[in-house]
C-alpha cells in the first residue's frame, strides 16, 4: 500500500497539469500585489495598498486554492 501511495504521489507531482495549476495560482496572487502597488503609485490615498490587505488576499486565495483541489483531484483520479 505504501508503494502504491508513493507511485500515485509521484504521478501527480510529475504531471504537467500540476505545474500549470501552481503557475496559474501564483500568477494570480502575484498580479493582485502588482495591482495594489500600481494603484498606490497612481493614487496615494488608495486605502487598500498596505501589507495587511495584501497578506489577507494571500490567505483568502489560499482557501480558494484548497477548494479547487477537489475538482483537480477529481480530474487526476477520476479515470481510475
Amino acid at each position: 500500500m505504501s508503494s502504491y501511495l508513493k507511485s500515485e504521489f509521484y504521478r501527480v507531482i510529475r504531471s504537467s497539469w500540476t505545474y500549470a495549476f501552481i503557475a496559474i495560482c501564483s500568477f494570480l496572487l502575484f498580479s493582485s500585489n502588482v495591482f495594489l502597488a500600481t494603484m498606490k503609485s497612481i493614487d496615494p490615498n488608495f486605502t487598500y495598498a498596505f501589507t495587511k490587505y495584501a497578506y489577507g488576499n494571500v490567505y483568502i486565495n489560499l482557501v480558494i486554492v484548497l477548494i479547487l483541489c477537489i475538482p483537480v483531484s477529481n480530474m487526476v483520479f477520476g479515470n481510475e
